[in-house]
This record gives C-alpha cells, sequence and structure tokens, in this order.
C-alpha cells in the first residue's frame, strides 16, 4: 500500500510537469548529484541516452533542469536544476503528512 505522503510527493512532481518515473527518477537523481552527466544518468537508470535525452527534454521544457557544458570536457553534457527545479525538489522533500491528511 502506498502511503498518503508518498503519494502527496508524487502530486508535487506531477503538478510541475514530471509525467513519467524515468522523468521523476533523472530530476531527483539531478538533485542528488551535483553536475551529472547524461551519460551518467543513463548507466544508474539502465535507459540509453538517446532515451534520457527525451526525458531531459520534457524536464527542461517544463523549466525543471537545464543542460550545461562541462567546463573540463566540452564534450560532455552535464544536467543541473534550474530555480524551479530546485523548489520542486524542496517542496517534494518537504514534510508532506501535514498537508496530506488536510482536506
Amino acid at each position: 500500500m502506498v502511503s498518503d505522503t508518498t503519494v502527496a510527493r508524487f502530486q508535487v512532481l506531477k503538478k510541475a510537469g514530471v509525467n513519467s518515473i524515468s522523468a521523476a527518477t533523472v530530476l531527483l537523481l539531478t538533485a542528488r548529484q551535483k553536475n551529472a552527466s547524461l551519460t551518467m544518468l543513463s548507466r544508474q537508470i539502465g535507459h540509453s541516452t538517446a532515451a534520457i535525452t527525451g526525458v531531459v527534454d520534457a524536464l527542461e521544457k517544463a523549466g525543471l533542469v537545464k543542460r550545461v557544458t562541462s567546463c573540463c570536457d566540452r564534450r560532455v553534457t552535464l544536467l543541473a536544476l534550474t530555480q524551479k527545479g530546485q523548489a520542486v525538489i524542496a517542496e517534494f522533500y518537504e514534510d508532506t503528512t501535514i498537508h496530506a491528511s488536510v482536506g
């Protein structure tokens, strides 16, 4: 059974435009790992880099992440949260048990 807190947390992501488990995973991993490369993310979640590119495109369109070229290697694309992405992650991790029980 899924708890009310879990449901409330994932509703935060859905409201922000995160509409798949892959997108949620990429967003949450990006929040945990500063300067994560697309290649590293694709390996971690077991998707091809082509599949991750589509997921990142959707997250970027929603304004949650941005692509950044590595200062060390111009061939490497890194992923970073935008201010909106940071706000969504903060809301995702805030204590939602109060919100879930109200209303």
